[in-house]
């Protein structure tokens, strides 16, 4: 994929972007529960945006996260303004590390250190930042016990990728009895088939599906 290529894609995509998160939102209108719930006192979560997602070298990349980078950055502007949690999480694993069924399952790990692991955003120092080697950011981490130390409630997801480690992670919260706010144009994944379909099922179970820009209003 040349980088001329690559640039008309993104500009077509961006073009068409809006549109295609209204069509979402129409979409799992008939799925969706609780819709206009706020929350009390959420913690940003923002998971995985490091280079092996973002790097068009990466066999991992994912073109539409240029999309909704901009969106995660207003989110951490709107959450630091607050001083509110924000959580990074990235994809890593140990060397040496028994990988397990997701070793199993993708072969190719990226290890603690090399610069796939990278995260893209800078976090603030007093932001806590998580290696995680599963898709859940729960999942041999401490993070449940630091969201409840902090008063967190709730949560808000934004990250990639969407059907995978925000899904995972979604779910994972809901089920450790935090309420869960999924920013359907802050998060992405390989196609709008797979980010579609998480966001259908999420809305049904998990999460409210919100907008960045309605995060913003509840913040501001």
């Amino acid at each position: 994929m040349t980088p001329l290529f690559l640039f008309s894609i993104l500009i077509l995509m961006k073009e068409k972007y809006p549109l295609r998160v209204k069509e979402w939102k129409k979409k799992i209108e008939k799925y969706e529960r609780h819709r206009g719930r706020r929350p009390s006192f959420p913690a940003l979560l923002v998971v995985d945006v490091q280079k092996f997602f973002f790097s068009p070298d990466s066999h991992a990349y994912i073109p539409s996260l240029s999309l909704v980078l901009p969106n995660i950055n207003k989110l951490l502007q709107g959450f630091r303004k607050k001083n509110l949690p924000v959580v990074f999480t990235y994809y890593a694993w140990k060397e040496g590390e028994d990988k397990g069924s997701m070793g199993r399952w993708w072969k190719d790990a990226v290890i603690e250190g090399e610069e796939r692991a990278q995260l893209v955003v800078a976090p603030r120092e007093e932001e806590k930042i998580l290696r995680k080697p599963h898709y859940s950011a729960f999942y041999k981490t401490d993070l449940e016990e630091y969201l409840k130390d902090k008063g967190v409630k709730d949560v808000v997801i934004c990250g990639v990728m969407t059907h995978l480690c925000c899904e995972t992670t979604a779910r994972d919260a809901f089920m450790r009895g935090f309420d869960v706010y999924f920013v359907m144009d802050a998060t992405a994944t390989f196609n709008e088939e797979l980010h579609l379909s998480s966001l259908l099922t999420l809305s049904h179970g998990f999460a409210v599906m919100v907008e960045t820009e309605e995060v913003i209003r509840w913040l501001s």
